[in-house]
């Protein structure tokens, strides 16, 4: 990871301070459902993105993934795709598995397949000097993203009226991550 980020880093860099009572802060939600027919919810800002688990991720292997498995996987989606517009800033993660949580505020796992997504996740947060602070919120109030994971937009819609009609699309460069992270 070190040598990826030094490699694509100018000698110079500033790094400028981004704790949250200095840097500004963006809110983050996320979800995921741990099923097949379900997927991933992310908004930020008025942007959103959903999708359904790829097919054969839950059926190519004896265990499915863990549901922190998952959820950190679409806090990873949704940092590769909005961080590049959130240089020196830090992003209020607001997710209601306390799992991905723990995994988000102290950068480890014991999951080795966590853990990789988590050195992604540091690698885009290093890159865009920005930090990811993960607060957890009741599944009752994290009704946006859940209707995404849901695949439920009508609902989506109806809790965010005036939100950007067109969902950002999954960064086609993650999915085959995410299957070869679960089954390697």
């Amino acid at each position: 990871m070190w040598q990826t980020f030094l490699d694509d880093t100018p000698y110079y860099r500033k790094f400028v301070d981004i704790t949250p009572a200095h840097g500004i802060e963006v809110g983050l939600y996320t979800d995921a459902a741990g099923a097949q027919h379900l997927g991933f919810g992310c908004y930020c800002r008025g942007r959103w993105m959903a999708e359904v688990w790829p097919e054969g991720l839950f059926s190519r292997r004896d265990t499915p993934p863990s549901i922190a498995f998952l959820g950190l996987f679409a806090v990873v989606l949704a940092v590769a795709q909005w961080s590049h517009e959130w240089k020196d800033t830090s992003i209020i993660l607001h997710c209601d598995n306390q799992a991905v949580n723990a995994m988000v505020n102290k950068l480890t796992s014991k999951c080795s397949a966590c853990m990789k997504l988590i050195c992604l996740l540091s690698l885009y947060c290093m890159r865009n000097n920005c930090r990811v602070i993960a607060e957890y919120i009741a599944t009752s109030e994290n009704c946006i993203t859940d209707a995404l994971s849901h695949q439920n937009f009508d609902l989506f819609f109806k809790l965010v009226p005036g939100t950007q009609q067109q969902r950002q699309i999954c960064p086609a460069t993650l999915w085959p991550i995410l299957m070869n992270l679960w089954f390697t």
